[in-house]
C-alpha cells in the first residue's frame, strides 16, 4: 500500500482531544498511539471511498475512532445549530430595535435619514405633443402613448407631433428650466 497521505481524507476534529474525553479504549492510549490510530483510519476512510460498494468490515479500534468521529460531528452540528438560533435571535432583536428608532422619530425625519438611492437626473421636456389633447406629450422615451401608436396607425408620421419651439435655437438645443 504505497498511497501517500495527500491523497488520504483530512479529519476535521482534534482526534487526541477526542480520544481524551471518549469512554472507550481510546481513552488509555497514548499521544503516539492515537496518532497512529488516526492515519489507520484515515486510510481505512480513503479505503472505503476507493470501493463505495465493497463491504469492508473496520477492526474493532478503528470502528470506535468511526463512532468517536461521528459523535464529534454531531456535536459540532448541534452547537452549530444552536449558535445560528442565537444569532438569528440577536439579529431579529437588532432589527426590532431599529424600526422602534425609526418609528418615533416624526414622519419627515425618518425620511430625511434614509439614504438616497437614485442620482438625480435632470427633468426631460416634451417632444410630442397630442393635438386633439395638447396636455398629453411625450418625451420620446419610453413606451409610445396610445395616442400616439394609434395616430401612427392611421397614416400620421411621428414628425406631425414634434413640439416646435423657438427657444431651442437660442439655447443651442438645450432649453433652459425657469
Amino acid at each position: 500500500m504505497a498511497e501517500s497521505t495527500e491523497q488520504l481524507p483530512s479529519l476535521s476534529f482534534d482526534y487526541l482531544k477526542g480520544a481524551r474525553l471518549s469512554r472507550g479504549v481510546l481513552a488509555t492510549l497514548s499521544d503516539d498511539d492515537v496518532r497512529s490510530l488516526a492515519e489507520r483510519y484515515r486510510r481505512f476512510l480513503a479505503l472505503k471511498a476507493r470501493y463505495p460498494r465493497q463491504a469492508i468490515a473496520p477492526t474493532e479500534i478503528i470502528d470506535e475512532m468511526w463512532h468517536l468521529h461521528e459523535e464529534i460531528s454531531r456535536v459540532l452540528s448541534v452547537r452549530l445549530t444552536s449558535e445560528k438560533r442565537e444569532l438569528e435571535k440577536r439579529l431579529a432583536q437588532l432589527r426590532r430595535e431599529k424600526e422602534m428608532r425609526q418609528s418615533e422619530q416624526p414622519d419627515g425625519q425618518a425620511l430625511k435619514t434614509a439614504p438616497r438611492a437614485r442620482r438625480k437626473y435632470p427633468r426631460v421636456f416634451p417632444k410630442y405633443r397630442n393635438p386633439n389633447v395638447p396636455s398629453e406629450t411625450w418625451s420620446g422615451r419610453g413606451k409610445q402613448p396610445r395616442w400616439l401608436t394609434a395616430a401612427l396607425q392611421t397614416g400620421h408620421t411621428i414628425e406631425e407631433f414634434v413640439i416646435v419651439n423657438m427657444d431651442s435655437d437660442k439655447s443651442g438645443g438645450r432649453r433652459q428650466r425657469a
